[in-house]
């Protein structure tokens, strides 16, 4: 009986996964637009969706609403979208300081 409730919480676990996966990817156009939007088109558009697709699948949750769902995946990229674009720009201001110091 036990391997019989194992299966099906895998077998549960996988058409989750599934059903999650079609839902992320039915909003990917919209997702893309705002990782391009807040990066500028930048070539970390795709780190971005890949870093939401991630931080949404390990933490999935059920939704009263499609409308939730999608305001949860939208705040979750631009999220992202965000870190990845205060990265690049701290980078950027530790270079500059180096080129700075370099000079004086």
């Amino acid at each position: 009986m036990k391997p019989q409730r194992e299966w099906s919480s895998v077998n549960s676990s996988v058409e989750n996964q599934e059903y999650f996966d079609g839902q992320f990817w039915r909003y990917k156009g919209l997702l893309r637009q705002i990782a391009e939007r807040v990066l500028s088109g930048d070539e970390n558009v795709e780190k971005a969706m890949q870093r939401s697709y991630a931080a949404t699948a390990d933490q999935r949750r059920r939704f009263k609403s499609d409308g939730e769902f999608r305001r949860w995946l939208v705040r979750t990229v631009l999220n992202e979208a965000l870190v990845i674009l205060h990265d690049k720009e701290t980078v950027a201001e530790g270079s500059s300081e180096l080129i700075f110091w370099q000079l004086c």
